[in-house]
Order: C-alpha cells, then structure tokens, then sequence
C-alpha cells in the first residue's frame, strides 16, 4: 500500500486506525477462483474474520457464501443481502434458541455437538456435523488449538458415526461433513492427512449406515505468511485433494463426492489490512527502549493472545535500527505488539505500521480500560471510504443506566 496514501489517511482521520485495501482482496479472491478447478468449489468468507458490512458485500459480489458463528452474524449477513442458501452457520455450544432461530430462518446448520438433536423437535431435511480430527499439529497456535485432544471444538472421532446416527434416526436426510483444521497452516502436506482422515469417515458412514455425504467443509486453516514465510501454494493443495479423493474412491470403492468448501477468512483478507498507530511515548527501562503507540491490544489482540507475529515498520526517513518493545497503554502486560524487535529508531508522533491485520484483528476488539473502537477505512487505489465511524464515549456510555 501507498505509504503516502497511509499519512493522508491519518491526517484525515487521525489514529489508531485500521485500513483495508480493497485490491488486495481482490487478488486473494482470484486465486482462490483461479485454483481448485478439479471439484464443485465453494468458496466461503468467515465473517468472524472481519465482519464489516462493506467487507461482506465485496465477497458476496464475487459469489462467495457467508460462514457465519453467531445469530448476530447470520443478521449481519442478510443486512449484506446474502441470500439463505449462501450462509451457513457454524456455532460451537449453540443454545436450543439459537438452533430454532437457524431453523426457521431455513438456514443450514453446521453442529459441532449432536446432543442438541434429543433435546428440539423440529430437524431440517440437511445438516453438518464438525469432526475434531484429533491431529495435534505442531504448526497450530498453541493458544488457540482448533484440533487435538485439548481443543474444545468439534466432535470426537469416536463419537462422529453416532452423531450420523442420532441425525438419521431422526429422519434427516442430507449429510455433509465439516472438519476443524488447524490455525493458520501453510504446510500443504497437511491437506493429505486432512483429507484421507474425512475420506476414512465417509467410507465408514456409507459401510455402517448408508449415508452418502453430499459436500465436505475444509473449514478455514489456509494461512498466510505473517512471518516471511513462503505464500502457500493453492496449486499444491488442489493437486494433493484430487490425489487424494482419487486414491481413496479407489481404495473404498465408493462414489466420494467432488463438492468441497473452504472457509477462507484470513486467507482473504488478512493482507488486505494496516493498523495505523502513533507513538505517543518512548520509555527507557532495564536498559530496553519502550514504544508506546496509542493503538492497544484492544486493536489487535493477536501477538499479545496468541504470541503471533506481525511486521511492523515506522513512516519516517531514519536508516538507525534498534531494539525495542512496541507496546499499547492498557494495564495489562500482555498489552504488546512486538518484544525486542528490530525496528526503526523512532520519534513522538512518528506512525508505525502494523502489518497483516485484516482478519483477527478489529473484530477481536474490546473495551477494558474504556477503550473506543478505531475506524475502518476501505481503499481502492487512490480512492478511499469510512466504513466504521470512530467510536465516541457517548457510544461507549449509551446502554449505561444512570
């Protein structure tokens, strides 16, 4: 992005504030359309990604589904204009409320638990069920495991025939089969073990009941390269899934069906996004240097939660590079974006730029220490919209009775 764009930006709107540019959405969005090409590919945006009503209405312009995790993001969705069929709602622990919402909305729904289904009276023709794999995957953030034993996502493999079971029982009668992937992957070869695991699924459902699965859900692990490291290669993948469906078609002798999603969240929008910030302090201590940015944790929770890295540079001319800690002004010592990181020697008022930040980044904010939301900013080469005002304290206070 143009960096004399972000100062423009900034002098408009001043700081923290976070900025998407829309190109960048756009060429992730290529790929995924350009690869992929050897199955019935949906494609769908996790809202939970970066769940702005502008950002929701780029991706259902380009013919993605919505994934949502919540009602509140379901209503978000139908305010984007998404059409039912084109969202599906993936919740863990849904309430039975939640469930006759998604219901009646005629809304398919994804389970991550199947004893909901003895507890409601009313079932839909199709339903999902999430599958924990049971891969404990060195590549995944060790903070957030989405797979494993130690994860609270998704049903157990041992329990997943019963859960078809429970649904067949009660006169469902269209299957797919959703799998919690990892965090970020950028391994392709994990594909492989993904994908022989559900093949294995589908080969016992069709043996032990006779159920046939009508789509498989990847589910949202594709990463991107916060840390320099290579881009994944969206060619490789597709090559190892239709390796793999051909092998195991072969191997259980069984029509698998060639419908796939994918749930491409930060893959899509990651890159897209700036948190612009300013350095309002610099502070000597144990002989460390202190950058105190008026941006927080509440911004972007990511390195201080999860201990993710996101590069980090600063808008002005100096060459000196030093060590230091870039840190935000909550009273928490999590409260940081970067631990003795080479960076540049910097100013007050000086901008820093955070990297990487349009996936997980404002949708994760909070409000401890009575912090108010930074603004959304949506760049198309040299044009540029607000699509999130700054939040006020008369916002911050408007539910509060006094």
């Amino acid at each position: 992005m143009n960096k004399i764009m972000m100062i423009n930006l900034v002098n408009v709107y001043n700081t923290p504030l976070q900025i998407y540019d829309e190109d960048k959405i756009i060429e992730q969005i290529n790929k995924l359309k350009y690869y992929f090409s050897d199955f019935n590919f949906k494609r769908l945006f996790d809202v939970k990604a970066t769940p702005n009503i502008n950002i929701l209405k780029i991706m259902i312009d380009n013919n993605f589904s919505l994934d949502c995790s919540s009602i509140n993001e379901i209503q978000l969705a139908e305010l984007a204009n998404c059409k039912k069929e084109n969202i599906i709602f993936t919740g863990n622990y849904i309430s039975t409320e939640d469930y006759y919402t998604v219901l009646y909305k005629n809304i398919l729904i994804n389970l991550d638990d199947y004893e909901i289904l003895n507890r409601v009276d009313i079932f839909p023709e199709t339903i999902c069920f999430s599958l924990n794999p049971n891969l404990d995957l060195n590549d995944d953030i060790k903070s957030n495991l989405l797979c494993g034993s130690e994860s609270k996502f998704g049903i157990a493999e041992c329990d997943i025939i019963n859960a078809y079971k429970l649904a067949k029982d009660k006169n469902i009668k269209n299957f797919g089969l959703h799998i919690i992937c990892g965090s970020n992957m950028l391994n392709e070869n994990y594909w492989k073990l993904i994908s022989d695991k559900l093949h294995n699924i589908i080969y016992k459902l069709k043996n032990e009941l006779n159920i046939n699965i009508d789509f498989i859900n990847f589910g949202g692990g594709i990463g991107i390269p916060y840390n320099n490291e290579v881009e994944v290669n969206l060619k490789k993948i597709n090559n190892i899934l239709k390796k793999s469906h051909e092998t195991n078609s072969k191997l259980y002798n069984i029509n698998i069906t060639k419908k796939i999603y994918f749930e491409c969240g930060r893959y899509v929008t990651a890159q897209s996004g700036y948190l612009l910030s300013k350095c309002v302090s610099i502070k000597k201590s144990n002989n460390k240097t202190f950058y105190g940015l008026d941006a927080c944790m509440s911004n972007l929770m990511r390195p201080g939660m999860y201990n993710a890295y996101h590069k980090i540079d600063v808008l002005n001319d100096t060459n000196e590079i030093i060590k230091a800690n870039i840190v935000g002004q909550l009273c928490e010592n999590n409260d940081w974006f970067a631990k003795d990181r080479e960076i540049k020697k910097s100013n007050i008022n000086d901008i820093f730029i955070i990297y990487n930040t349009g996936a997980h980044g404002h949708s994760m904010g909070f409000q401890y220490n009575a912090r108010l939301r930074a603004p959304e900013v949506l760049i198309n080469k040299n044009n540029y919209k607000l699509i999130r005002k700054r939040e006020t304290f008369d916002d911050y206070i408007k539910n509060i009775i006094i």
